[in-house]
């Protein structure tokens, strides 16, 4: 198993299976302010950074009145559900053996802190992960974690980020670190292998594998 290493992980779509709750919530949202946005296949094909913001960018409806409505209502409809979302298979046992390898595990994420904090409580995992910073954390990802690097004193090629979008992989780069896509999450395989990640991982047992050999 890889030892002192600073492993930074995306949370939608790397550690948590939460696009049906999300799709759910986009249409709820798109039906209670009569927007037309379903999220599918042909809109993550279309942008690299999976965010609302970049959603309704995509649909054109940055400046529509009713867009502040409309976030409020998908961020509802999907708060009511956030119990309901499940971790990966495999991804609870990965981060507690990567913790316990001497290994420090951080969560860079566009999902808001506490919900993902309350949520690595429920799921008794918590105490494995040593910092995690949401959308409401101040900085693009390549910015937080490059704050990561320099909080808990790793260099680049000691860091290691895990993402399942285009943008995941960008971030990372602009970060000087390793990157590692995974292709079990939001973004195609295809898409995510445009980026040319320098590493690419079809599940999390081809994840951990990848640490274990390390």
């Amino acid at each position: 198993m890889i030892k002192n290493k600073l492993i930074v992980f995306d949370y939608d779509g790397v550690i948590a299976d939460s696009l049906p709750l999300w799709i759910n919530a986009f249409e709820k949202g798109g039906i209670m302010n009569n927007i037309p946005i379903r999220l599918d296949k042909n809109i993550f094909d279309r942008i690299d950074y999976i965010s609302v913001k970049d959603i309704i960018k995509d649909a054109g409806l940055e400046n529509d009145e009713r867009v502040f409505s409309y976030i409020s209502d998908v961020n509802n409809a999907y708060n009511i559900n956030r119990e309901d979302v499940k971790l990966f298979i495999g991804i609870h046992e990965l981060i507690k053996n990567l913790h316990l390898a001497g290994n420090i595990v951080c969560i860079n994420t566009l999902s808001e802190t506490e919900l993902v904090r309350s949520k690595f409580e429920q799921e008794n995992i918590f105490q494995f992960i040593s910092d995690i910073a949401g959308v409401d954390v101040k900085g693009n990802k390549s910015e937080k974690t490059i704050s990561f690097m320099k909080k808990y004193s790793f260099s680049p090629k000691d860091t290691f980020i895990i993402g399942d979008s285009a943008g995941d992989i960008i971030e990372g780069k602009k970060a000087g670190v390793i990157t590692i896509a995974v292709g079990y999450g939001w973004h195609s395989k295809e898409k995510l292998l445009a980026q040319k990640p320098d590493y690419m991982c079809n599940n999390v047992s081809d994840l951990g594998n990848f640490f274990q050999q390390l």
